[in-house]
């Protein structure tokens, strides 16, 4: 999530259109990053879904993903998904400054 997030930041920072292969891969990236996640974390609770939870989780992860943690963390469910949020602009900070000085140079 760090990496996407630098090379988001990376490309802004050096004022380069991001190409959109590179948009389509990080996206994907992230969005198969939290899926697997989640799919492992279910594993580890022993949580089991009546449903395909990969699939479904992949389609509707925005909406199942939260209700999962809020369903066995309760309130705790905030850090987790703070924590993905902060790696991802984390990495892009840091990418973007990355960025302003390979151009300054």
């Amino acid at each position: 999530m760090f990496l996407v997030g630098f090379i988001e930041g990376l490309y802004q920072g050096m004022g380069i259109g991001i190409d959109p292969n590179v948009q389509l891969w990080a996206g994907l990236t992230i969005q198969f990053g939290i899926v697997f996640w989640l799919h492992r974390d279910m594993r580890l609770r022993r949580y089991h879904p009546a449903f395909d939870s990969r699939t479904f989780l992949f389609c509707a992860w925005p909406l199942v993903g939260p209700y999962y943690l809020f369903r066995t963390r309760g309130r705790m469910a905030l850090v987790p998904m703070a924590g993905f949020v902060a790696l991802v602009v984390a990495g892009g900070v840091f990418g973007f400054f990355a960025g302003m000085i390979a151009i300054a140079s």
